[in-house]
């Protein structure tokens, strides 16, 4: 993730990135999303899914997205949150790839670190926020 500051007396509050990939030797660089789509402070991060074929971010306007290496189909997440809006950031792949783990922040229900399906169905709360925030939850390795 690149981000460019914004204006003003606080730039980083009005800054925006993009996602890039390089590969392993450092050659190769490219931009695979515009700026202003994925999220632009640390808990934006970029994730791999296990067999490589997709990267997992937070968007800045609170969504999950996927989008593949070479920049094309990206595609919102649309988390089943019951008609609530959230905002979703720090995403991570579960081993298999089938599951995703996050930090929520819900206007009107538990913000914590939840889980949902792949393709943002069967959200399930793991640890709510009382007091205190989980930051960049993941999953943790396969047992096998």
């Amino acid at each position: 993730t690149r981000a460019r500051c914004g204006g003003g007396p606080v730039p980083d509050r009005n800054q925006r990135a993009a996602l890039f990939i390089v590969d392993t030797d450092g050659t190769n660089f490219r931009q695979i999303t515009p700026y202003g789509i994925p999220w632009s402070h640390d808990s934006g991060i970029a994730r791999w899914s296990p067999d490589g074929n997709l990267i997992l971010f937070a968007g800045a306007n609170g969504d999950l997205f996927t989008i593949r290496p070479d920049g094309s189909e990206q595609h919102r997440i649309r988390l089943d949150l019951g008609g609530d809006k959230g905002f979703a950031l720090a995403p991570d792949w579960s081993p298999d790839g089938t599951r995703i783990v996050f930090n929520l922040f819900l206007r009107d229900g538990v913000s914590g670190i939840y889980t949902s399906a792949a393709d943002g169905s069967d959200v399930t709360l793991v640890l709510a926020f009382d007091g205190f925030f989980g930051d960049y939850p993941t999953w943790g390795a396969a047992d096998y």
